[in-house]
């Protein structure tokens, strides 16, 4: 078998998603920003949404500082937590606005 193919492949999706990341860090200046990341999860979708910050790559995953608000019994709780997402798991981030109120865009290339 073959594995140049796939080999290529895989570094044209890690490339795509490195090149995501700096557009997203670029967007955010530096802050945290509002985000959902999308995660394929088995027969359906699931996503995290919350406040994300020191957003990189490492190898083939994702890595990040994650802060989700809970309301447990009427109280608003911060769950905080480093996350690492692979890349085959990802299926797709969209990104809001930073923690001071700045709207992010991102450019469509």
């Amino acid at each position: 078998m073959e594995f140049t193919t796939p080999t290529e492949k895989l570094a044209e999706i890690r490339l795509e998603i490195v090149t995501l990341v700096e557009q997203i860090n670029v967007a955010a200046s530096g802050e945290p920003f509002y985000a959902r990341i999308i995660l394929e999860n088995c027969q359906s979708s699931r996503r995290l949404t919350g406040l994300i910050s020191n957003l990189r790559v490492n190898e083939y995953k994702l890595i990040f500082d994650f802060t989700e608000d809970r309301l447990i019994e009427e109280k608003l709780m911060q769950d905080a937590s480093e996350k690492e997402v692979k890349f085959e798991k990802l299926r797709g981030i969209e990104v809001f606005q930073t923690r001071s109120g700045k709207p992010m865009f991102l450019s469509e290339s």
